[in-house]
Protein backbone atom coordinates (compact mmCIF):
# COMPACT_ATOMS: atom_id res chain seq x y z
CA UNK A 1 0.00 0.00 0.00
CA UNK A 2 1.18 3.65 -0.90
CA UNK A 3 2.61 5.33 1.85
CA UNK A 4 0.19 8.80 1.64
CA UNK A 5 2.85 10.88 3.07
CA UNK A 6 5.89 9.51 0.95
CA UNK A 7 6.48 12.48 -1.87
CA UNK A 8 5.57 11.79 -5.29
CA UNK A 9 8.11 10.25 -7.57
CA UNK A 10 6.66 12.14 -10.65
CA UNK A 11 9.20 14.41 -12.50
CA UNK A 12 9.18 17.73 -11.74
CA UNK A 13 10.42 21.09 -12.82
CA UNK A 14 12.30 21.87 -9.17
CA UNK A 15 11.08 25.32 -8.79
CA UNK A 16 9.64 25.38 -5.26
CA UNK A 17 9.47 28.68 -3.40
CA UNK A 18 10.89 26.85 -0.73
CA UNK A 19 8.42 28.72 2.24
CA UNK A 20 8.54 31.99 0.93
CA UNK A 21 5.22 33.65 0.85
CA UNK A 22 4.52 36.22 -1.95
CA UNK A 23 1.56 37.55 0.01
CA UNK A 24 3.91 38.91 2.60
CA UNK A 25 4.63 42.12 2.91
CA UNK A 26 7.42 44.08 0.78
CA UNK A 27 6.79 42.36 -2.12
CA UNK A 28 5.74 43.90 -5.16
CA UNK A 29 2.70 42.26 -6.64
CA UNK A 30 0.59 42.43 -10.23
CA UNK A 31 -2.49 42.33 -10.80
CA UNK A 32 -4.26 44.60 -8.31
CA UNK A 33 -7.09 45.77 -10.52
CA UNK A 34 -8.22 41.78 -10.67
CA UNK A 35 -7.99 40.53 -6.94
CA UNK A 36 -9.82 37.64 -7.67
CA UNK A 37 -7.84 36.67 -10.25
CA UNK A 38 -4.63 37.63 -8.53
CA UNK A 39 -4.08 34.09 -6.79
CA UNK A 40 -4.86 32.29 -9.62
CA UNK A 41 -3.09 33.92 -12.14
CA UNK A 42 -0.29 36.01 -10.40
CA UNK A 43 0.84 34.45 -7.52
CA UNK A 44 -0.19 31.49 -5.51
CA UNK A 45 0.29 27.96 -4.07
CA UNK A 46 -1.88 27.34 -7.48
CA UNK A 47 0.51 28.53 -9.33
CA UNK A 48 3.85 27.20 -7.69
CA UNK A 49 2.09 23.80 -7.41
CA UNK A 50 1.31 23.58 -10.95
CA UNK A 51 4.40 24.86 -11.87
CA UNK A 52 6.63 22.70 -9.42
CA UNK A 53 4.57 19.28 -10.77
CA UNK A 54 4.86 21.13 -14.22
CA UNK A 55 6.02 17.42 -16.54
CA UNK A 56 2.25 16.92 -16.13
CA UNK A 57 0.19 19.98 -15.49
CA UNK A 58 2.25 21.95 -18.04
CA UNK A 59 0.96 21.77 -22.06
CA UNK A 60 4.97 21.63 -23.55
CA UNK A 61 6.52 22.50 -20.07
CA UNK A 62 5.51 25.97 -20.34
CA UNK A 63 4.65 28.09 -17.90
CA UNK A 64 3.04 30.88 -19.74
CA UNK A 65 0.45 28.03 -20.80
CA UNK A 66 -1.54 27.72 -17.38
CA UNK A 67 -1.61 31.37 -16.69
CA UNK A 68 -3.23 31.68 -20.47
CA UNK A 69 -6.01 29.41 -19.67
CA UNK A 70 -9.90 30.26 -18.83
CA UNK A 71 -11.87 29.62 -15.41
CA UNK A 72 -14.30 26.86 -16.50
CA UNK A 73 -15.85 28.60 -12.88
CA UNK A 74 -15.71 31.30 -10.60
CA UNK A 75 -12.30 32.62 -9.44
CA UNK A 76 -13.14 32.50 -5.95
CA UNK A 77 -14.49 29.01 -6.09
CA UNK A 78 -11.43 27.85 -7.64
CA UNK A 79 -9.37 29.37 -5.27
CA UNK A 80 -11.97 27.87 -2.84
CA UNK A 81 -11.45 24.28 -3.77
CA UNK A 82 -7.75 24.26 -3.94
CA UNK A 83 -7.60 25.52 -0.46
CA UNK A 84 -9.75 22.94 1.00
CA UNK A 85 -8.02 20.21 -1.08
CA UNK A 86 -4.91 20.81 -0.76
CA UNK A 87 -4.24 23.74 1.97
CA UNK A 88 -3.10 27.12 2.02
CA UNK A 89 0.00 28.91 2.34
CA UNK A 90 1.30 26.01 4.64
CA UNK A 91 1.75 23.48 1.76
CA UNK A 92 4.86 22.61 1.21
CA UNK A 93 4.59 21.91 -2.79
CA UNK A 94 7.76 19.50 -3.45
CA UNK A 95 6.28 16.54 -0.64
CA UNK A 96 3.11 16.46 -1.67
CA UNK A 97 2.44 12.69 -2.95
CA UNK A 98 1.23 10.86 -6.20
CA UNK A 99 -2.68 10.76 -5.04
CA UNK A 100 -2.15 14.86 -4.12
CA UNK A 101 -0.01 15.02 -7.71
CA UNK A 102 -3.01 13.20 -9.15
CA UNK A 103 -5.84 15.26 -7.43
CA UNK A 104 -3.71 18.61 -8.80
CA UNK A 105 -4.08 17.32 -12.69
CA UNK A 106 -7.64 16.78 -11.81
CA UNK A 107 -7.94 20.45 -10.37
CA UNK A 108 -6.37 22.08 -13.05
CA UNK A 109 -8.34 19.76 -15.85
CA UNK A 110 -11.63 20.30 -14.90
CA UNK A 111 -11.49 23.99 -13.76
CA UNK A 112 -9.04 25.80 -16.37
CA UNK A 113 -9.67 25.70 -20.22
CA UNK A 114 -7.83 25.63 -23.55
CA UNK A 115 -5.46 28.71 -23.42
CA UNK A 116 -5.97 29.11 -27.23
CA UNK A 117 -9.96 29.02 -26.97
CA UNK A 118 -10.56 32.34 -25.92
CA UNK A 119 -9.72 34.98 -28.49
CA UNK A 120 -11.83 35.01 -31.83
CA UNK A 121 -10.10 34.53 -35.37
CA UNK A 122 -10.58 37.86 -37.39
CA UNK A 123 -10.22 38.62 -41.20
CA UNK A 124 -8.94 42.25 -41.18
CA UNK A 125 -11.40 44.27 -43.33
CA UNK A 126 -8.48 45.99 -45.05
CA UNK A 127 -7.12 42.68 -46.04
CA UNK A 128 -6.36 42.38 -49.83
CA UNK A 129 -5.01 39.70 -51.71
CA UNK A 130 -2.58 41.95 -53.90
CA UNK A 131 -1.40 44.75 -52.01
CA UNK A 132 0.01 47.76 -54.45
CA UNK A 133 3.10 48.26 -52.32
CA UNK A 134 4.06 44.28 -52.81
CA UNK A 135 3.48 44.44 -56.72
CA UNK A 136 6.70 46.81 -56.57
CA UNK A 137 8.87 43.88 -55.27
CA UNK A 138 11.32 43.12 -58.78
CA UNK A 139 12.47 39.85 -57.60
CA UNK A 140 9.95 37.15 -58.73
CA UNK A 141 10.65 34.50 -55.41
CA UNK A 142 10.12 37.59 -53.11
CA UNK A 143 7.41 38.75 -54.60
CA UNK A 144 6.02 35.18 -54.02
CA UNK A 145 6.92 34.73 -50.73
CA UNK A 146 5.26 38.42 -49.84
CA UNK A 147 2.20 37.55 -50.91
CA UNK A 148 2.33 34.36 -48.33
CA UNK A 149 3.75 36.81 -45.64
CA UNK A 150 0.88 39.11 -46.92
CA UNK A 151 -2.08 36.04 -46.15
CA UNK A 152 -0.34 35.29 -42.45
CA UNK A 153 -2.03 38.80 -41.27
CA UNK A 154 -5.62 36.48 -41.85
CA UNK A 155 -3.83 33.87 -39.23
CA UNK A 156 -2.57 36.39 -36.97
CA UNK A 157 -5.67 38.23 -36.52
CA UNK A 158 -7.88 38.09 -33.42
CA UNK A 159 -10.67 40.08 -32.24
CA UNK A 160 -11.78 39.87 -28.31
CA UNK A 161 -14.99 38.04 -27.82
CA UNK A 162 -17.80 39.18 -25.84
CA UNK A 163 -16.54 38.47 -22.67
CA UNK A 164 -17.57 39.92 -19.06
CA UNK A 165 -14.44 42.36 -18.24
CA UNK A 166 -15.41 43.40 -15.02
CA UNK A 167 -12.61 42.92 -12.78
CA UNK A 168 -15.40 41.39 -10.20
CA UNK A 169 -16.34 38.58 -12.54
CA UNK A 170 -13.64 38.02 -15.44
CA UNK A 171 -12.74 34.70 -16.03
CA UNK A 172 -9.76 34.75 -18.29
CA UNK A 173 -6.24 36.57 -17.73
CA UNK A 174 -6.51 38.82 -20.85
CA UNK A 175 -6.30 42.69 -20.59
CA UNK A 176 -9.91 43.44 -22.81
CA UNK A 177 -9.56 46.12 -25.84
CA UNK A 178 -12.49 46.91 -27.82
CA UNK A 179 -10.55 46.83 -31.16
CA UNK A 180 -8.92 43.48 -33.33
CA UNK A 181 -5.54 43.72 -33.37
CA UNK A 182 -2.54 41.02 -34.35
CA UNK A 183 -0.71 38.75 -32.24
CA UNK A 184 3.14 37.55 -32.58
CA UNK A 185 2.00 33.99 -32.88
CA UNK A 186 2.62 30.64 -31.10
CA UNK A 187 2.60 31.19 -27.06
CA UNK A 188 2.36 34.44 -27.64
CA UNK A 189 -1.73 34.93 -28.18
CA UNK A 190 -2.30 38.14 -26.90
CA UNK A 191 -1.13 41.31 -28.53
CA UNK A 192 2.35 42.75 -27.45
CA UNK A 193 3.64 46.34 -27.28
CA UNK A 194 7.02 46.70 -28.83
CA UNK A 195 6.62 43.73 -31.34
CA UNK A 196 3.69 45.79 -32.45
CA UNK A 197 5.86 48.65 -34.25
CA UNK A 198 7.27 45.92 -36.59
CA UNK A 199 3.94 44.24 -36.81
CA UNK A 200 2.68 47.92 -37.76
CA UNK A 201 5.48 48.69 -40.39
CA UNK A 202 4.32 45.32 -42.43
CA UNK A 203 0.77 45.81 -42.16
CA UNK A 204 1.67 49.24 -43.54
CA UNK A 205 3.62 47.57 -46.11
CA UNK A 206 0.51 45.64 -46.60
CA UNK A 207 -1.93 48.45 -47.39
CA UNK A 208 -3.34 47.83 -44.11
CA UNK A 209 -3.94 51.44 -42.32
CA UNK A 210 -7.28 50.32 -40.60
CA UNK A 211 -5.37 47.70 -38.77
CA UNK A 212 -2.70 50.09 -37.71
CA UNK A 213 -5.53 52.63 -36.33
CA UNK A 214 -7.10 49.47 -34.23
CA UNK A 215 -4.09 48.86 -32.46
CA UNK A 216 -2.99 52.18 -32.08
CA UNK A 217 -6.41 52.72 -30.47
CA UNK A 218 -6.29 49.89 -28.52
CA UNK A 219 -3.11 50.90 -27.11
CA UNK A 220 -4.54 54.44 -26.21
CA UNK A 221 -7.07 52.78 -23.90
CA UNK A 222 -4.19 51.02 -22.09
CA UNK A 223 -2.67 54.34 -21.50
CA UNK A 224 -5.69 55.49 -20.31
CA UNK A 225 -6.28 52.88 -18.19
CA UNK A 226 -2.85 51.98 -16.85
CA UNK A 227 -0.77 55.09 -17.37
CA UNK A 228 0.84 53.13 -19.94
CA UNK A 229 1.71 50.40 -22.64
CA UNK A 230 1.63 47.13 -21.07
CA UNK A 231 4.43 44.11 -21.67
CA UNK A 232 1.60 42.68 -23.24
CA UNK A 233 -2.48 41.81 -23.32
CA UNK A 234 -2.89 39.88 -20.10
CA UNK A 235 -3.42 41.37 -16.48
CA UNK A 236 -0.22 39.43 -15.27
CA UNK A 237 2.01 42.00 -17.45
CA UNK A 238 0.33 45.26 -15.60
CA UNK A 239 3.63 46.29 -13.75
CA UNK A 240 5.84 45.74 -17.14
CA UNK A 241 6.14 47.67 -20.23
CA UNK A 242 8.18 47.21 -22.96
CA UNK A 243 10.48 50.06 -25.01
CA UNK A 244 8.23 52.51 -25.89
CA UNK A 245 7.33 52.74 -29.94
CA UNK A 246 3.42 54.27 -29.32
CA UNK A 247 4.92 56.94 -30.99
CA UNK A 248 6.65 55.56 -33.28
CA UNK A 249 3.67 53.63 -34.36
CA UNK A 250 1.61 56.47 -34.92
CA UNK A 251 4.56 58.03 -36.81
CA UNK A 252 4.52 55.98 -39.54
CA UNK A 253 0.60 55.76 -39.08
CA UNK A 254 0.27 59.13 -39.99
CA UNK A 255 2.87 59.28 -42.65
CA UNK A 256 0.88 56.57 -44.12
CA UNK A 257 -2.41 58.65 -43.86
CA UNK A 258 -2.01 62.23 -43.17
CA UNK A 259 -5.10 61.51 -40.58
CA UNK A 260 -4.69 64.86 -38.97
CA UNK A 261 -8.06 63.98 -37.01
CA UNK A 262 -6.50 60.79 -35.45
CA UNK A 263 -3.31 62.46 -34.72
CA UNK A 264 -5.17 65.47 -32.93
CA UNK A 265 -7.30 63.08 -31.08
CA UNK A 266 -3.93 60.84 -29.78
CA UNK A 267 -1.56 63.42 -28.70
CA UNK A 268 -2.73 63.79 -25.58
CA UNK A 269 -2.44 60.29 -25.04
CA UNK A 270 1.46 60.03 -26.19
CA UNK A 271 2.34 62.77 -23.91
CA UNK A 272 0.75 61.16 -21.00
CA UNK A 273 3.11 57.65 -21.49
CA UNK A 274 5.78 60.32 -22.12
CA UNK A 275 4.99 61.20 -18.48
CA UNK A 276 4.87 58.13 -17.00
CA UNK A 277 8.31 57.33 -18.36
CA UNK A 278 9.54 60.73 -16.52
CA UNK A 279 7.36 60.09 -13.58
CA UNK A 280 7.80 56.31 -12.79
CA UNK A 281 11.09 55.24 -14.89
CA UNK A 282 13.63 57.80 -14.98
CA UNK A 283 16.73 58.29 -12.74
CA UNK A 284 18.94 60.79 -12.37
CA UNK A 285 23.10 60.29 -13.47
CA UNK A 286 25.87 63.10 -12.90
CA UNK A 287 27.25 64.01 -16.50
CA UNK A 288 29.91 66.79 -17.07
CA UNK A 289 29.38 67.80 -13.15
CA UNK A 290 25.31 68.08 -13.42
CA UNK A 291 22.38 65.61 -12.83
CA UNK A 292 20.90 64.70 -15.99
CA UNK A 293 17.60 62.89 -16.28
CA UNK A 294 17.68 59.86 -18.30
CA UNK A 295 15.23 56.56 -18.46
CA UNK A 296 15.34 52.86 -17.36
CA UNK A 297 13.77 50.38 -18.12
CA UNK A 298 12.57 48.40 -15.34
CA UNK A 299 9.57 46.95 -13.39
CA UNK A 300 7.40 47.92 -10.63
CA UNK A 301 6.98 44.40 -9.31
CA UNK A 302 9.81 41.71 -7.76
CA UNK A 303 8.06 38.39 -7.58
CA UNK A 304 8.55 35.98 -10.22
CA UNK A 305 6.90 36.36 -13.64
CA UNK A 306 3.77 34.22 -13.98
CA UNK A 307 4.59 32.98 -17.54
CA UNK A 308 8.25 32.18 -16.81
CA UNK A 309 7.10 31.59 -12.84
CA UNK A 310 9.78 28.44 -12.83
CA UNK A 311 12.61 30.20 -14.83
CA UNK A 312 12.78 33.18 -12.34
CA UNK A 313 11.78 30.88 -9.11
CA UNK A 314 15.18 28.97 -10.60
CA UNK A 315 17.09 31.72 -11.42
CA UNK A 316 17.60 32.74 -7.35
CA UNK A 317 17.70 29.22 -6.25
CA UNK A 318 21.75 29.54 -5.24
CA UNK A 319 21.51 33.27 -5.59
CA UNK A 320 22.02 35.51 -2.15
CA UNK A 321 23.12 38.42 -3.85
CA UNK A 322 22.89 39.94 -7.06
CA UNK A 323 23.50 43.05 -8.98
CA UNK A 324 21.38 43.77 -11.64
CA UNK A 325 22.81 46.06 -14.51
CA UNK A 326 20.93 49.00 -15.02
CA UNK A 327 19.65 49.26 -19.06
CA UNK A 328 19.12 52.32 -19.74
CA UNK A 329 16.79 52.76 -22.91
CA UNK A 330 17.34 54.85 -25.56
CA UNK A 331 14.35 55.52 -27.78
CA UNK A 332 12.32 57.18 -24.89
CA UNK A 333 14.51 60.43 -25.99
CA UNK A 334 12.91 60.22 -29.76
CA UNK A 335 9.98 59.98 -28.51
CA UNK A 336 10.23 63.65 -27.86
CA UNK A 337 11.43 64.36 -30.80
CA UNK A 338 8.83 63.03 -32.70
CA UNK A 339 6.23 64.34 -30.78
CA UNK A 340 7.52 67.87 -31.60
CA UNK A 341 6.82 66.56 -35.27
CA UNK A 342 3.69 65.42 -34.85
CA UNK A 343 2.90 68.75 -32.98
CA UNK A 344 3.95 70.46 -35.67
CA UNK A 345 1.71 68.88 -38.24
CA UNK A 346 -1.44 69.51 -35.97
CA UNK A 347 -0.24 73.64 -36.27
CA UNK A 348 0.97 73.34 -32.71
CA UNK A 349 4.55 75.31 -32.92
CA UNK A 350 4.20 76.27 -28.95
CA UNK A 351 4.64 72.26 -28.05
CA UNK A 352 6.63 71.38 -31.19
CA UNK A 353 8.89 73.77 -30.01
CA UNK A 354 8.75 72.43 -26.07
CA UNK A 355 9.59 69.00 -27.82
CA UNK A 356 12.21 69.60 -29.95
CA UNK A 357 14.18 71.23 -27.20
CA UNK A 358 13.34 68.46 -24.65
CA UNK A 359 15.23 65.79 -27.41
CA UNK A 360 18.30 68.00 -28.13
CA UNK A 361 18.95 68.71 -24.46
CA UNK A 362 18.22 65.06 -24.09
CA UNK A 363 20.69 63.97 -27.10
CA UNK A 364 23.80 66.27 -25.99
CA UNK A 365 23.51 64.50 -22.23
CA UNK A 366 23.12 60.91 -23.61
CA UNK A 367 26.13 61.30 -26.36
CA UNK A 368 28.43 62.50 -23.31
CA UNK A 369 27.52 59.42 -21.21
CA UNK A 370 26.82 56.35 -23.59
CA UNK A 371 29.30 57.28 -26.03
CA UNK A 372 32.24 55.84 -26.26
CA UNK A 373 34.14 57.89 -28.68
CA UNK A 374 37.20 55.51 -29.12
CA UNK A 375 34.68 52.21 -30.49
CA UNK A 376 32.55 54.59 -32.11
CA UNK A 377 29.31 52.99 -30.37
CA UNK A 378 27.34 53.38 -27.33
CA UNK A 379 27.25 51.21 -24.22
CA UNK A 380 24.96 50.88 -21.64
CA UNK A 381 25.56 52.25 -18.08
CA UNK A 382 25.85 50.50 -15.22
CA UNK A 383 24.75 52.96 -12.19
CA UNK A 384 26.21 51.07 -9.30
CA UNK A 385 29.65 51.15 -10.97
CA UNK A 386 29.40 54.33 -12.44
CA UNK A 387 30.75 52.76 -15.77
CA UNK A 388 30.14 51.67 -19.58
CA UNK A 389 29.60 48.07 -20.14
CA UNK A 390 31.53 48.13 -23.13
CA UNK A 391 30.53 44.54 -24.70
CA UNK A 392 28.92 44.15 -27.73
CA UNK A 393 25.14 43.61 -27.61
CA UNK A 394 22.80 44.53 -30.18
CA UNK A 395 21.23 47.70 -28.93
CA UNK A 396 24.25 49.33 -29.38
CA UNK A 397 22.50 50.53 -32.66
CA UNK A 398 19.48 51.92 -31.39
CA UNK A 399 20.63 55.57 -31.14
CA UNK A 400 21.82 55.12 -34.26
CA UNK A 401 18.13 54.30 -35.05
CA UNK A 402 16.21 56.42 -33.07
CA UNK A 403 18.27 58.86 -34.55
CA UNK A 404 19.57 59.96 -30.95
CA UNK A 405 23.04 61.64 -32.22
CA UNK A 406 24.49 64.53 -33.96
CA UNK A 407 22.79 63.44 -37.68
CA UNK A 408 25.38 66.35 -39.31
CA UNK A 409 28.21 63.89 -38.21
CA UNK A 410 27.71 61.24 -41.16
CA UNK A 411 30.48 59.29 -39.94
CA UNK A 412 29.07 58.28 -37.16
CA UNK A 413 27.24 55.10 -38.71
CA UNK A 414 30.28 54.25 -40.32
CA UNK A 415 32.43 54.33 -36.93
CA UNK A 416 29.58 52.15 -35.42
CA UNK A 417 29.67 49.67 -38.34
CA UNK A 418 33.77 49.52 -37.99
CA UNK A 419 33.23 48.65 -34.41
CA UNK A 420 30.63 46.11 -35.46
CA UNK A 421 33.53 44.44 -37.75
CA UNK A 422 36.21 44.47 -35.26
CA UNK A 423 34.02 43.17 -32.77
CA UNK A 424 33.13 39.63 -35.27
CA UNK A 425 29.43 39.92 -35.32
CA UNK A 426 29.39 40.33 -38.94
CA UNK A 427 31.27 37.46 -39.83
CA UNK A 428 28.32 35.36 -39.56
CA UNK A 429 26.52 33.54 -42.40
CA UNK A 430 22.89 34.25 -41.63
CA UNK A 431 22.84 37.90 -40.23
CA UNK A 432 23.88 39.57 -36.90
CA UNK A 433 23.94 38.14 -33.60
CA UNK A 434 22.73 39.87 -30.44
CA UNK A 435 26.01 39.01 -28.82
CA UNK A 436 29.03 37.38 -28.70
CA UNK A 437 28.20 35.62 -25.71
CA UNK A 438 26.88 31.95 -25.85
CA UNK A 439 25.03 32.08 -22.63
CA UNK A 440 22.13 29.39 -23.88
CA UNK A 441 19.63 32.31 -22.96
CA UNK A 442 17.45 33.19 -25.88
CA UNK A 443 18.84 37.19 -25.85
CA UNK A 444 22.68 35.78 -26.38
CA UNK A 445 24.48 34.48 -29.58
CA UNK A 446 23.64 32.72 -32.18
CA UNK A 447 20.54 34.43 -32.15
CA UNK A 448 19.75 36.62 -34.35
CA UNK A 449 16.21 38.94 -33.03
CA UNK A 450 14.07 40.39 -36.21
CA UNK A 451 13.80 43.50 -34.31
CA UNK A 452 17.60 44.29 -34.19
CA UNK A 453 18.67 43.62 -37.56
CA UNK A 454 16.05 45.78 -38.60
CA UNK A 455 16.91 48.89 -36.58
CA UNK A 456 20.30 47.89 -37.26
CA UNK A 457 19.74 48.15 -41.65
CA UNK A 458 17.20 51.09 -41.10
CA UNK A 459 20.30 52.74 -38.99
CA UNK A 460 22.42 52.57 -41.58
CA UNK A 461 20.15 52.99 -44.58
CA UNK A 462 19.18 56.64 -43.23
CA UNK A 463 22.38 57.15 -41.83
CA UNK A 464 23.50 59.86 -44.46
CA UNK A 465 26.71 57.88 -45.68
CA UNK A 466 26.15 56.10 -48.73
CA UNK A 467 28.99 53.80 -48.05
CA UNK A 468 26.48 52.57 -44.73
CA UNK A 469 23.75 52.91 -47.26
CA UNK A 470 25.27 50.40 -49.50
CA UNK A 471 26.28 48.07 -46.21
CA UNK A 472 22.41 48.26 -45.19
CA UNK A 473 21.41 46.87 -48.51
CA UNK A 474 23.63 43.87 -48.27
CA UNK A 475 23.19 43.30 -44.43
CA UNK A 476 18.72 43.75 -45.87
CA UNK A 477 19.41 40.98 -49.01
CA UNK A 478 21.54 38.94 -46.43
CA UNK A 479 18.81 39.03 -43.81
CA UNK A 480 15.59 38.14 -46.23
CA UNK A 481 17.44 35.58 -48.24
CA UNK A 482 18.47 33.80 -44.85
CA UNK A 483 14.49 33.88 -43.78
CA UNK A 484 13.34 32.64 -47.22
CA UNK A 485 15.16 30.23 -46.91
CA UNK A 486 14.32 29.01 -43.30
CA UNK A 487 10.76 29.68 -43.82
CA UNK A 488 10.98 27.44 -47.24
CA UNK A 489 13.10 24.87 -45.43
CA UNK A 490 11.19 24.60 -42.04
CA UNK A 491 7.76 23.93 -42.42
CA UNK A 492 6.95 26.96 -44.70
CA UNK A 493 6.53 28.84 -41.23
CA UNK A 494 8.32 31.93 -40.42
CA UNK A 495 9.95 32.12 -36.77
CA UNK A 496 10.52 34.24 -33.66
CA UNK A 497 14.38 34.33 -34.23
CA UNK A 498 17.31 32.33 -36.10
CA UNK A 499 20.66 31.09 -35.22
CA UNK A 500 22.95 33.25 -36.99
CA UNK A 501 25.84 30.68 -37.42
CA UNK A 502 23.18 27.94 -38.62
CA UNK A 503 20.31 29.53 -40.02
CA UNK A 504 17.85 27.74 -38.30
CA UNK A 505 15.22 28.49 -35.84
CA UNK A 506 16.90 30.22 -32.91
CA UNK A 507 16.72 28.50 -29.60
CA UNK A 508 17.70 28.81 -26.04
CA UNK A 509 15.74 30.57 -23.13
CA UNK A 510 12.49 29.58 -21.38
CA UNK A 511 10.24 28.22 -23.98
CA UNK A 512 10.49 25.96 -27.54
CA UNK A 513 11.28 27.96 -31.05
CA UNK A 514 7.53 29.84 -31.83
CA UNK A 515 5.91 30.10 -35.23
CA UNK A 516 3.93 32.92 -36.46
CA UNK A 517 5.77 35.53 -36.66
CA UNK A 518 4.49 38.88 -36.24
CA UNK A 519 7.53 41.17 -35.96
CA UNK A 520 9.51 38.78 -38.31
CA UNK A 521 6.50 39.02 -40.86
CA UNK A 522 6.35 42.87 -40.76
CA UNK A 523 9.87 43.33 -40.23
CA UNK A 524 10.40 41.72 -43.87
CA UNK A 525 7.25 42.72 -45.48
CA UNK A 526 8.93 46.71 -44.46
CA UNK A 527 12.27 45.65 -46.50
CA UNK A 528 11.02 44.22 -49.36
CA UNK A 529 9.01 47.26 -50.25
CA UNK A 530 11.66 49.74 -48.72
CA UNK A 531 14.35 47.27 -51.40
CA UNK A 532 11.42 46.52 -54.01
CA UNK A 533 12.66 47.18 -56.87
CA UNK A 534 16.62 46.90 -56.52
CA UNK A 535 16.48 43.62 -53.64
CA UNK A 536 17.33 40.01 -55.22
CA UNK A 537 17.51 36.74 -53.76
CA UNK A 538 20.76 35.32 -52.17
CA UNK A 539 21.79 32.32 -52.63
CA UNK A 540 22.23 30.99 -48.87
CA UNK A 541 24.18 27.59 -47.60
CA UNK A 542 22.07 25.23 -46.89
CA UNK A 543 19.89 24.69 -44.37
CA UNK A 544 18.23 21.51 -42.35
CA UNK A 545 15.63 22.17 -40.26
CA UNK A 546 14.66 19.45 -37.62
CA UNK A 547 12.06 22.65 -35.82
CA UNK A 548 9.12 22.23 -38.34
CA UNK A 549 6.15 20.41 -36.42
CA UNK A 550 3.82 22.00 -34.63
CA UNK A 551 2.09 20.60 -31.35
CA UNK A 552 -1.65 21.69 -31.32
CA UNK A 553 -2.91 22.23 -28.17
CA UNK A 554 -4.88 19.09 -27.27
CA UNK A 555 -8.69 19.78 -26.38
CA UNK A 556 -8.28 18.50 -22.64
CA UNK A 557 -5.05 18.82 -21.05
CA UNK A 558 -3.27 17.42 -18.43
CA UNK A 559 -5.43 14.24 -20.44
CA UNK A 560 -7.10 11.89 -17.69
Amino acid sequence: MENENQAATTTTKGCSLNGVDLQADGFQRMCAEWPDLAPIYCYSKIIEAVNFWGARMLFQNDSKHFVDRPLKKEAKKIVEEFTSTFGGNELDVSKMNEQQVDQLAKFVRENFGRANGVLIAYTPEDWVENPPKLERIKDAEFKKWAKQLNELWKELSRKMPDLNCNPGQQNHSLICVPQPFVVPGGRFREFYYWDAYWIVKGLIASGMTTMVKNMCMNFAEMVNRFGFVPNGGRIYYDKRSQPSFFTFMVYDYFLATNDTKFLQEVLPVLEKELGHWSKNRSVEVEVGGKQRTFYQYRADSNIPRPESFCQDVQLVTNISNTQRKADIWKNVASTAEMMGELFSKIGDKEKSAVYKDKFEKFRRAFQRLFYKKKHGVWYDFNIKSGKLHEEYYGSVTVPLFTRCYDTDDVGTAERMYNRLEKVGVLKHKFGVPTSNINSTQQWDFPNIWPSLAHMLIESLRQSGNKKMEEKAKELARQWLSANHQMCQNCGQHMWEKMAADTGVPGVGGEYVPQIGFGWTNGGVLDLLVTYGDEMTLQQMPNVECKQNAVVEEPAEFPPA
